[in-house]
């Protein structure tokens, strides 16, 4: 897998991403991108004292050929003891799905 990237956006509060993208048509495996990006997520948060709530996550795992299977967590840094919100955690698989008949 490769470097992880991550970067900051400001949409209603600060959200940032971090994505796991592997390294050839190979790599396959989206569970452990998943988790390394996560870790990473939490190394990021752990760096500014704070916890990490994951917002959001979104697998690409395209057909063999057609590009690189990737992880992307979507989360916020959150001070210790925040109380949760309602915000929902959700799970995207993105990619080309073979049709069903």
């Amino acid at each position: 897998m490769d470097v992880p990237r991550i970067g900051c956006g400001l949409l209603e509060q600060r959200h940032y991403t971090v994505t796991r993208k592997a390294t050839s048509a190979f790599e396959r495996n989206t569970e452990a991108m998943t988790a390394q990006a996560k870790e990473d997520a939490a190394h990021f948060c752990a760096a500014q004292g704070k916890q990490l709530r994951v917002l959001d996550v979104v697998v690409d795992k395209p057909f063999y050929a057609t590009g690189y299977a990737s992880a992307k967590v979507v989360f916020k840094a959150v001070n210790p003891g925040e109380p949760l919100t309602s915000e929902p955690v959700r799970l995207r698989r993105t990619g080309i799905l073979p049709r069903s008949r």
